[in-house]
């Protein structure tokens, strides 16, 4: 049998530790006694241990290389991306060649290609004109620089007049972009229809609030926004609400093909980096859309029309679960009617946040109601200005017309014509000058 010796070690001796002991002495055995299989069985062990040490580091340095490459070449994907904004289609009628409907996509998105399609057939029996398409491609999201890609655009094509529509966040884009637009005066930004658009953080359902929390946690981890790994579960995560309702297997199924679907979005040429989806969700973060709504009035002035906003939402039996847009479209007309911009709101029934093209029947319908108010604004909005020229012209005072106060019936039911509660355009009086405008069927 093999036997220890409880010896105080002395110098030369041929011994092993095999641990402490309660007292002071250290317990030892003498290598010299231990079977050699032993001693072979304990040095492979060490051995095998060290392999797995060294194998763990060299996965680990493999993984942070490959992680650093990812993250080298999208920086400098990014650094050489640029802002652009693209003619998607001509107007459904060539008299309104001088107009242009921009399109801002929201959250994820790459270009507005997707919702010009989905959107722009119901919307020019509405608001006709040539549509782009703003591509945020993967550059810097940079609202004054989408601007001014609009700008560019409209004086190469000879625009006058610009209707904007932002998606979800697009919608702050649409907003920062008209501020940028409306101090160039030669141009006109006749509407800003906004779908679905929060009023920054506040205009968010509470889980959303906690996400964005943890987005800008999230980029503060080395180079963890320009990870294509991290890119693809955000793209399933994203897409959540189609796999989180309905019996599992469905789930399961739906779950499945999202996955497919953010590979295939990951492996196309216009993937949206993490980049991207971090400065699109710190947009709607920072957003101050009241600020915007004041650039907007201020930089109009007296000079031009002012816009109409059309603000659309999710009516039953849907639910927005990411952005809370009855309290964002009462805010957002509160802003309006305080900087003198005519708003109003419209909800489309069984909306999905994400999929907009899965009703698009229900928005061509809703667009189609909303038409007579949305002219008669935009009208009204014009026919206030030429007042207001002939005002100065004529040494009258100028018309000094509010819009309704949202929530009010003359909000909820448009503008009512004197003597005829049913219509939706109206007189008033300025100045001594009796002001009478109808809606154009465009």
């Amino acid at each position: 049998m093999t036997e220890l010796s409880r010896a105080p070690a002395r110098s030369g001796d041929p011994t092993l530790e095999a641990g402490p002991s309660s007292g002071s002495d250290t317990t030892r055995v003498d290598a010299s006694a231990v079977p050699p299989r032993i001693l072979a069985a304990v040095a492979r062990k060490h051995r095998n241990r060290s392999l797995a040490i060294h194998a763990l580091v060299l996965l680990l340095t493999t993984v942070f290389a490959g992680y650093q490459a990812d993250a080298y070449a999208n920086r400098t994907l990014r650094a050489q991306s640029q802002i652009s904004v693209d003619v998607h289609a001509d107007p459904l009628d060539a008299e309104h060649a001088h107009t242009a409907v921009v399109f801002f996509d929201g959250f994820g998105s790459y270009d507005s290609d997707h919702l010009a399609d989905t959107l722009a057939p119901g919307l020019k029996h509405v608001l006709d004109g040539e549509s782009w398409s703003v591509s945020y491609g993967n550059a810097p999201l940079a609202s004054q620089e989408i601007g001014e890609a609009v700008v560019g655009l409209a004086r190469e094509r000879n625009k006058r007049e610009l209707d904007l529509v932002g998606y979800s966040m697009g919608g702050i884009i649409a907003l920062e972009a008209a501020a940028e637009i409306t101090s160039h005066p030669d141009l006109t930004v006749r509407s800003i229809t906004l779908v679905s658009t929060p009023d920054g953080l506040d205009g968010l359902r509470p889980h959303q609030r906690a996400e964005l929390d943890f987005a800008e946690s999230f980029a503060q981890l080395p180079s963890a926004q320009y990870s294509t790994a991290l890119r693809f579960i955000g793209e399933v995560y994203f897409m959540r609400d189609r796999y989180t309702s309905g019996p599992p297997g469905e789930r399961a199924i739906e779950f499945v093909k999202a996955m497919g679907q953010a590979r295939q979005n990951i492996s196309g040429p216009k993937t949206p980096g993490t980049w991207l989806l971090i400065d699109q969700a710190f947009a709607t973060a920072s957003a101050d859309l009241s600020r915007e709504l004041q650039r907007v009035a201020e930089n109009v002035g007296t000079g031009r029309p002012m816009p109409s906003i059309l603000y659309l939402g999710t009516g039953a039996p849907g639910r927005d679960y990411m952005v809370d847009d009855d309290t964002s479209s009462k805010r957002l007309c509160g802003y309006a009617a305080r900087h003198g911009i005519y708003c109003f709101a419209r909800q489309v029934p069984g909306a999905i946040h994400t999929r907009p093209e899965y009703t698009v029947d229900a928005y061509e319908k809703t667009l189609a109601d909303a038409a007579e108010i949305v002219h008669a604004n935009i009208d009204r909005a014009a026919l206030i200005h030429r007042l207001r020229i002939a005002a100065e012209l004529t040494g009258n005072s100028a018309p000094q017309e509010s819009p309704a106060v949202p929530g009010s019936p003359e909000a909820a039911s448009g503008y009512a014509l004197r003597g005829d509660p049913s219509s939706p355009f109206t007189s008033f009086e300025a100045g001594g000058i009796l002001g009478t405008y109808s809606a154009s069927r465009w």
